[in-house]
């Protein structure tokens, strides 16, 4: 739907060799905008293990945002999860008919790199389930408690793939419970895996999938409302070593060289962070404060180098707002402000 982030996707998992309208049939069917109203429909006659790989486990959705091959054409994706300040859900499914043998999902998948990847490249993802028969829960290495939403029991797990890195995180709803109207805080579950230390908030989300996950089975479920709001700030880079004010600054390998450009373009709810060493522009580390001679004397005041007023950074008439304030902040350990001149970090007529 090019009038909206919203985008329809099938995904078809197997061997190659399922014949459609055999193995499987799948539809999607929509109005006018996507995802609101939106009718996802499927038969799967039996599990794919049944026919050696040859039948197909199917995930019909849509999602919010980019995909690699699919959609890459949305500003503001893909986004940093440290730049969120807020990412909620407002839904309301409806099974229409068919049996249980399907789960509604949501599926985030995180990398490192600041732009579109393919799949392989991912470096983890997040999985959450509103609603399983059965209700597997997997036994991953890592059990954290479970939660409540909406009422209902959560089951939360972290594993973590040796081999190639990948982080799987799974919040899924227990005792065949099922979650099918309500608010989900996205954002807030982010922050419960990272702030166990199972997730890296510098890491960047491309997308949000919503969908019917299916490996036997038919039925119809509609999404009467599905609703992402979110606060999501863009960051931008400032390397004064690397940098160039001609670059985009949204990424670490094309940022901005002046902290004045990224203030420029800067907007509420966005991030500013610094990268490696920032000085004033006449910065001199070498500069030795000259003597007259006179012991007592501390220098020569007439040298115009001890009475220039560079600000290493000034802001001024800067603002976001409450619920969106501006951030900014050190890139990482590396980050050192350096100046000789009247102020180091200087901020005026600015507020948030």
């Amino acid at each position: 739907d090019n009038a909206s982030e919203w985008t329809a996707l099938n995904n078809l998992w197997g061997k190659g060799d399922a014949i459609p309208n055999v193995d499987f049939r799948i539809a999607t069917i929509y109005k006018n905008t996507l995802p609101n109203e939106t009718i996802l429909i499927w038969d799967v006659p039996s599990k794919a293990e049944d026919f050696n790989g040859a039948a197909i486990w199917n995930f019909s959705n849509f999602f919010w945002g980019n995909r690699p091959n699919s959609r890459e054409d949305l500003f503001g994706f893909p986004f940093q999860i440290d730049a969120l300040e807020s990412l909620s859900v407002d839904f309301d499914f409806e099974q229409l008919f068919g049996n249980d043998k399907f789960k509604i999902a949501m599926i985030m998948f995180m990398t490192d790199e600041s732009e579109l990847t393919n799949f392989s490249n991912n470096d983890g993802d997040f999985f959450f389930v509103f609603d399983q028969n059965g209700t597997y829960v997997p036994n991953y290495t890592h059990t954290l408690p479970d939660i409540t939403i909406g009422g209902k029991p959560f089951a939360v797990r972290y594993d973590l793939n040796p081999d190639n890195g990948y982080e799987r995180r799974r919040v899924i709803v227990k005792d065949n419970e099922k979650f099918m109207s309500g608010n989900l805080d996205v954002k807030a579950l982010l922050d419960m895996f990272a702030d166990n230390s199972f997730l890296n908030t510098d890491q960047y989300i491309y997308h949000l999938q919503f969908g019917i996950e299916v490996t036997e089975g038919y039925g119809a479920v509609r999404f009467n409302q599905l609703e992402v709001n979110g606060n999501v700030g863009t960051t931008y880079y400032v390397d004064q070593q690397n940098g160039n004010d001609t670059n985009d600054g949204v990424t670490t390998t094309t940022a901005f060289e002046t902290f004045d450009q990224a203030e420029a373009v800067v907007s509420p709810g966005d991030t500013i962070e610094i990268i490696g060493e920032y000085t004033n522009t006449s910065y001199n580390p070498s500069y030795v404060y000259p003597e007259d001679g006179d012991s007592a004397n501390l220098g020569d005041v007439s040298d115009p180098h001890i009475w220039h007023s560079e600000n290493t950074i000034r802001i001024n008439n800067l603002h976001g707002t409450a619920s969106q304030p501006i951030t900014i902040k050190a890139h990482d350990e590396n980050t050192l402000l350096k100046g000789d001149g009247a102020n180091i970090f200087r901020v005026s007529n600015s507020s948030y």
